[in-house]
């Protein structure tokens, strides 16, 4: 199938050869039908690099897109985690109050657990 690509190589490689002395100086109708062509390349070459670059600007715009949607993400997750933190720390903050009916051996012993994982122990206060 002969295309517009084909077409395009065929005149430059005729031009190629007229410059190199293999064929001769075209006369007036070849002139004319070549610069016929060499407008239609233009032509599509421009539309071709026309599109390239709405894509490449398309393509900027969607990676800008992404960055902005994972500093999103990534702003939620820290306000979750900030929240989060803060609920935990209100809890390790309020004393764990044994129960009164609990043998007071126990309660010493789980009172002791209780600090070595670190909370506060209402007798503690």
């Amino acid at each position: 199938m002969y295309n517009k690509q084909n077409v395009l190589k065929d005149v430059a490689d005729y031009w190629r050869k007229v410059k190199s002395g293999e064929l001769p100086a075209p006369g007036p109708n070849e002139i004319s039908i070549t610069v016929c062509t060499l407008d239609g390349a233009v032509s599509r070459i421009a539309a071709l690099l026309a599109e390239l670059e709405a894509k490449d600007k398309r393509i900027a715009e969607l990676e800008n897109d992404l960055g902005l949607k994972h500093i999103r993400a990534v702003e939620e997750a820290l306000i979750f985690a900030t929240d989060r933190n803060s609920e935990l720390e209100a809890k390790l903050a309020t004393p764990v109050r044994l129960s009164d009916s609990t043998h007071p051996r126990c309660r010493l012993q789980h009172a002791d657990d209780i600090r070595a994982a670190g909370f506060t122990v209402e007798s503690d206060i």
